[in-house]
């Protein structure tokens, strides 16, 4: 079926009486040959143009993927900051369980977020648990029963004498200072 296409070996005579057209046929013929050779030499080893294809897609996907990290998290810019970044990510994937490889192979910027932000609510959470423990211990606030103990005197003789002027004068005014209660 390829052999249809292919130009036929040009005739040994033709070399002799038009050796230009004996040339462009034969170079013709070379060239179609090397095209179906690459074509066979492609289908041998199928798995390396997956793995070329594979490679530059994961490719742009970190590339994508490093943007958007460094969008939402501009620390990651400085090398430093980034290894940092990094080591605190796989620091808090292990304290979730997670194996070095398992980390390793996450290259969503939305999974390395949600571990960072993980990680600072582990640390507040961790501090919020310390505040509390400090109250535990400290004595509670209470107030002293000689000033309530005074003011409620107070309060009582007031309402006795706001009643007894009421009933001498009967007035609105000396009525409002009476507490019903």
């Amino acid at each position: 079926m390829i052999n249809t296409h292919i130009p036929a070996e040009p005739n040994p005579l033709l070399a002799e009486t038009d050796p230009a057209t004996y040339q462009y046929m034969n170079d013709l013929r070379q060239k179609a040959l090397n095209i179906v050779e690459s074509f066979i030499e492609i289908g041998r080893h199928p798995n390396n143009i997956a793995i070329e294809y594979e490679n530059e897609s994961i490719a742009k996907k970190l590339e994508s993927e490093n943007e958007k990290l460094e969008s939402m998290f501009p620390q990651t810019k400085d090398p430093i900051q980034r290894e940092t970044f990094f080591q605190n990510i796989f620091a808090i994937g292990k304290k979730f369980g997670f194996q070095e490889e398992e980390i390793k192979d996450i290259i969503d910027h939305r999974l390395l977020a949600l571990a960072y932000y993980a990680q600072l609510g582990m640390k507040s959470q961790k501090i919020s648990n310390e505040v509390y423990n400090k109250t535990l211990l400290k004595p509670a606030v209470t107030i002293s029963s000689k000033g309530k103990k005074y003011h409620n005197q107070h309060q009582t003789i007031s309402q006795e004498q706001a009643i007894r002027k009421l009933h001498k004068t009967g007035s609105l005014y000396d009525a409002l200072k009476v507490d019903f209660v």
